[in-house]
């Protein structure tokens, strides 16, 4: 798999490195860069000279500091744990990927095509309007949302799987929560109107094509206004007989009285 990013904990870095000389922190660098890339540095003194950008004989000046910072045989722990860390976490994006896109059309189409159901039964399956989230008032006269936050590795998982394979699970951007995290924040429902706009969205798209959660920020928002629309009243009005008492029935009656008078008049 590709890693086109690389964790770098500046706090520790700092701590391990503070007394390296500046051709030594240009040096390492590069070489925990090559290794992140391709989980291994060589053997070859030249090569690594050549990785670091360093003539044979500056290579050799330095290389013996630098060796502390690595294990035998120029081995990086610390680098084997977060590249093992990266590989697991791509492989639970991938299948969460895989998933939503095997499942998506299911959890709609199947449920209005379903045999033995009537249309009002098929509707039933479908997503419906939710209320509003729950809050409470809080010290100051406002209200706060009273949910409990949902845990980030499982809204990471829900918004894979959601997107499918429109999402490419390479995207620094797509590991980042910010986008939903706001979304939350404004009023919008996970499961009632984030996921719902995501799946639907995705669906147009290309594999691998999102490389951002703000690609669906208008699709969700949209999902919550709708939601959140009060449903107009409809009222009906019978011709011919009226229900004794009804307002329309005053209205009818002052009518005809007027037409009555002034037909008498004329």
């Amino acid at each position: 798999m590709s890693r086109p990013w690389m964790p770098l904990y500046i706090a520790d870095y700092l701590a391990d490195t503070a007394h390296l000389s500046t051709v030594e922190h240009g040096a390492y660098l590069l070489l925990i860069m090559h290794y992140w890339m391709h989980r291994k540095l060589p053997q070859d003194e030249k090569r690594l000279a050549r990785i670091a950008r360093l003539s044979d004989a500056e290579w050799e000046s330095i290389a013996p500091a630098l060796l502390d910072l690595f294990g035998s045989d120029w081995t990086h722990a610390r680098i084997d744990r977060e590249i093992a860390d990266a590989d697991e976490k791509y492989q639970k994006r991938a299948d969460a990927g895989k998933k939503g896109g095997s499942s998506r059309k299911t959890s709609n189409d199947e449920a209005m095509l379903k045999p033995g159901l009537s249309i009002a039964e098929a509707r039933l399956n479908q997503p419906q309007p939710q209320p509003p989230s729950p809050t409470e008032k809080d010290n100051t006269g406002g209200t706060r949302d009273t949910r409990e936050p949902v845990p980030l590795d499982t809204l990471s998982n829900a918004l894979f799987e959601a997107a499918g394979k429109a999402a490419d699970p390479t995207s620094p951007s797509l590991m980042v929560m910010s986008d939903a995290l706001g979304w939350i924040a404004q009023g919008c429902d996970l499961q009632a109107d984030i996921l719902p706009a995501i799946r639907a969205t995705a669906i147009r798209a290309p594999p691998g094509r999102i490389r951002s959660w703000a690609y669906f920020g208008s699709a969700v928002t949209e999902a919550r206004d709708r939601r959140l629309q009060p449903h107009p009243v409809r009222t009906q009005i019978h011709r011919g007989k009226t229900n004794a008492g009804s307002a329309f029935d005053a209205v009818f009656e002052d009518i005809r009285s007027e037409l009555a008078a002034a037909g008498g008049s004329g």
